[in-house]
């Protein structure tokens, strides 16, 4: 194995251990805990429910359920990208990034810090963001579904006496929030770093979205080396140029993305289990143990 695959495989092990515990938790029946908040949102859904709504909560964390094994599935792919030679030189950023936003999604549908009639909003915000981008295809089929999405939306909000509205996907107070800003959220920026002060997610944000659409600043900085040394692996900002501290450093940080996305979504589901936290204890182990090499790949 090069000296590549040894800096990173730690990493990688942990990342596939985290999506392994991640998908097992609430199984067999992957159904929310008895005395779960997402149990009692349930039992209360009757007051949203109308002639054009029904089940709206349990809507919801069907959504959440399938973009979190999405997010799963992105962060897996990233880990199994570093098994053997030759290694990604971009590949792995895009999967980075469709794994944040895929996080950021979740955690903002299944936040348990707002009311039920927040989630119920949210996830119909939500539809109405779907139905946007449906409207956007060249297929009349999916151009059609759309609009019959929205005008499903705003006349069950409308039965509720919500104000909902298509064009700028908003439900009372609850609107479409920008990817950028549920990164930001996600990855504790705010607290981190100051309310409008640069943080992780606007450096991963500009960076990433830039290796994912071919832009000549993102490739080339994935290939030429930096004037400066990569930043040690306690620094919370992100490496931009692909080798060992680079790949360790938004591995890391798609990492503690996911497992506060993980522990969003489980704490309103009431899931947890032994392998969970071990999978989580071992994240920490990593960040701590990981050598301060930069060997390239």
């Amino acid at each position: 194995m090069s000296d590549f695959l040894s800096y990173v495989a730690p990493l990688r092990e942990v990342l596939l251990e985290l999506a392994d515990a991640a998908q097992a938790l609430g199984e067999p029946a992957s159904i929310p805990a008895a005395d779960s908040r997402a149990m009692a949102e349930i039992a209360e859904v009757a007051r949203y429910d109308g002639d054009l709504w029904t089940d709206s909560i349990s809507s919801a964390l069907s959504i959440a359920g399938i973009v979190r094994f999405a997010a799963t599935d992105h962060l897996r792919g990233f880990g199994r990208l570093f098994a053997d030679q030759p290694v990604p030189v971009y590949s792995h950023l895009v999967l980075a990034r469709a794994c944040l936003d895929a996080c950021a999604s979740v955690s903002w549908l299944s936040a348990t810090s707002i009311t039920a009639t927040a989630r119920v909003q949210r996830y119909h915000v939500a539809r109405l963001m779907n139905a946007k981008e449906l409207k956007r295809s060249p297929i009349q089929t999916s151009k059609h579904k759309g609009k019959a999405i929205q005008t499903n939306v705003v006349a069950g909000a409308a039965e509720l006496g919500w104000n909902a509205f298509k064009d700028h996907p908003r439900i009372g107070n609850e609107e479409a929030p920008s990817p950028k800003s549920l990164l930001r959220t996600l990855l504790d920026d705010n607290d981190t770093f100051g309310v409008g002060a640069i943080g992780v997610s606007d450096i991963l944000w500009w960076y990433l979205s830039g290796a994912t659409h071919s832009t000549s600043y993102a490739l080339m900085q994935s290939i030429e080396p930096e004037e400066h040394p990569s930043p040690g692996l306690s620094d919370p900002m992100a490496a931009i140029s692909t080798n060992g501290p680079s790949v360790v450093l938004i591995g890391l940080t798609i990492a503690r993305g996911y497992v506060a996305m993980v522990e969003e979504h489980a704490e309103l589901l009431g899931w947890q289990s032994n392998e969970w936290t071990m999978a989580r204890t071992k994240l920490q182990d990593v960040r701590r143990g990981l050598p301060r090499a930069q060997p390239e790949s």
